[in-house]
């Protein structure tokens, strides 16, 4: 183990979420027993060992929980002053901006998180204030903006840990009961609707840093960086004169340089690139 930069804002229960090679982490509290919840958001570069702050989460949360896809964050439920909270939020890196959009279906704290096929799980709960902890099972598509209901968990847990593996989901220990520290030795494993017919990729991250370098009066060269493996290729598309952009190429997995012939002389031209796998798109650079 080694020591990195201290976070500029101490909390303990945040979410922490991995997006283009950089670590956001959203939320928590500073003392979970007085309950009250913080919207901090910094983001750490594990490159420099540094922090830069971001836009607040706009509804304060603590026990939550946050996923990256298709170049956007996801933050749902938690709570705050021990009350949950519905509020799913979206976040926008480059305009440094949060969006709520569809609420979870049953508000829902201190669940087990998990990420599949570009979808957000979650996986019971507990609610402090009923004393009670939930065995509801939940699903998050980003692509129509709408949480369904899926089979329950067989045991009402919270603090349950999750990890997607070979189209199945698995879940780990947790409590039985509200406010409790015991923990359970419980394996669970979930095999989502249409389990047998993905792998349960995710989405890539969005390359980063995509440069052009002019090789002759209608050729140009592209380089980017991309710190991701899970990428099936990238695509390319190009706008001319601040027309609409159009596909210009194809590149193969691992390429992180394409070279483009054929451009009109003295015309600007606008580039960008994203990254695709079987479960999608990346945003664009």
């Amino acid at each position: 183990w080694t020591s990195g930069a201290d976070m500029p804002t101490a909390r303990t229960a945040p979410a922490a979420v991995v997006l283009d090679g950089r670590i956001h982490v959203i939320g928590g509290a500073n003392n979970i027993n007085i309950g009250i919840a913080k919207g901090a958001h910094e983001v750490y570069d594990p490159a420099t060992d540094s922090w830069e702050a971001r836009a607040p989460l706009p509804g304060p949360s603590e026990h939550v929980f946050g996923q990256a896809i298709g170049g956007k964050i996801y933050v749902a439920g938690g709570r705050n002053q021990f009350a949950n909270t519905p509020a799913t939020w979206a976040y926008d890196p480059d305009s440094d901006s949060w969006e709520q959009v569809a609420s979870l279906g049953t508000p829902s704290s201190g669940y087990g998180p998990a990420l599949r096929g570009g979808k957000m799980y979650v996986f019971g709960g507990e609610d402090i204030l009923s004393s009670t902890v939930s065995a509801r099972s939940q699903v998050y598509d980003p692509e129509l903006d709408e949480w369904g209901a899926l089979e329950p968990m067989p045991i009402a847990l919270h603090g349950v840990a999750g990890a997607a593996h070979g189209g199945s989901i698995y879940l780990f220990g947790g409590a039985e009961i509200a406010a409790s520290g015991q923990g359970s030795n419980f394996v669970l494993r979930f095999d989502p609707p249409g389990s047998d017919d993905d792998s349960g990729l995710a989405p890539p991250d969005r390359p980063k840093k995509l440069k052009a370098k002019v090789r002759g009066p209608k050729k140009v060269r592209l380089r980017w960086k991309d710190r991701s493996d899970d990428e099936s290729g990238f695509e390319i598309e190009t706008s001319v004169a601040g027309g609409p952009f159009q596909r210009s190429a194809e590149v193969s997995a691992n390429k992180r340089k394409q070279g483009l012939k054929g451009l009109a002389p003295g015309t600007e031209h606008t580039f960008r690139v994203r990254a695709v796998n079987e479960a999608g798109a990346s945003a664009w650079s």
